[in-house]
């Protein structure tokens, strides 16, 4: 039986505040959903980028 779909979680090496999800259509080939912590949303505008541009 295949799956259609993957969810992970984790977070960044030795910063366990700043935490992510993200889940993986198969068959549509595209992410379904992204979530993230607001501790690795701030270090990645921190660092120049928009986190929420696809």
């Amino acid at each position: 039986m295949a799956l259609d779909s993957i969810a992970m979680e984790g977070h960044v090496m030795e910063q366990e505040a700043q935490k992510f999800t993200i889940s993986y259509d198969y068959v549509d080939k595209e992410i379904e959903n992204f979530g993230m912590s607001p501790e690795i949303k701030k270090v990645i505008i921190a660092k120049g980028y928009d986190p929420l541009i696809k």
